[in-house]
């Protein structure tokens, strides 16, 4: 089975959610002139695909570095919900999210819709969907919306639900080409002791059903 990159690629001029430090990528050492390139880069933790650990809502809550990587790696199931004139609710994945699934993606965009544009609030999870799937016993909810809970109160109440009960969540995931069904996940944050971290994720179709 192929392995399928469904993060977004880091580069300038990537779209960043309004107030957040904008990606700057810069080469400080040139191969042409020291000999070899290296270069800074400086952006917010929550550019891109990336975690929301715990303690990005709860101070004392849990940092991206401290997450297991069983929870990070795995059998995961994708929900296709695409295709919707609003954020998708409860009434919209009752029914379709199957036992085990611990970790859960939720595909808000259909492949011909895909934005990356974090103006486009209405591909989100409401508040109600996201805890049916905690009520399922998801412990990662990943989604390829920029924020999973979109703008406002939705957006906090999102958030406060999933990470107080410790899931983690897995935002901006670029879901074109695949759908619904059981995958292998790999889902590797860097290694950093904040509140979120960027993180490459791969997956590919389950050799057998769970």
């Amino acid at each position: 089975m192929t392995w399928i990159d469904i993060s977004v690629r880091l580069a300038p001029g990537i779209k960043t959610w309004p107030g957040d430090t904008p990606l700057e990528l810069s080469l400080k050492s040139r191969a042409d002139e020291e000999g070899y390139n290296i270069s800074d880069i400086n952006m917010c933790l929550h550019t891109g695909t990336h975690i929301d650990a715990p303690c990005h809502i709860f101070g004392d809550g849990v940092k991206a570095d401290e997450i297991g990587f069983e929870l990070l790696m795995g059998k995961c199931f994708l929900l296709d919900a695409s295709g919707l004139p609003t954020a998708v609710s409860r009434r919209h994945i009752q029914g379709k999210i199957p036992e085990g699934a611990e970790r859960l993606i939720i595909k808000t965009m259909a492949d011909e819709e895909y934005s990356d544009d974090p103006a486009d609030m209405k591909r989100c999870l409401e508040a109600d969907a996201v805890q049916y799937a905690l009520e399922k016993g998801a412990r990662l909810i990943g989604c390829d919306a920029y924020s999973i809970g979109g703008q406002g109160e939705n957006c906090r109440r999102v958030h406060h639900a999933a990470l107080d009960g410790g899931c983690v969540l897995l935002e901006r995931l670029k879901l074109i080409g695949v759908g619904s069904g059981w995958y292998e996940m790999i889902c590797l944050p860097l290694k950093v002791h904040a509140d979120g971290a960027p993180a490459r994720v791969i997956i590919r179709k389950a050799a057998n059903a769970f």
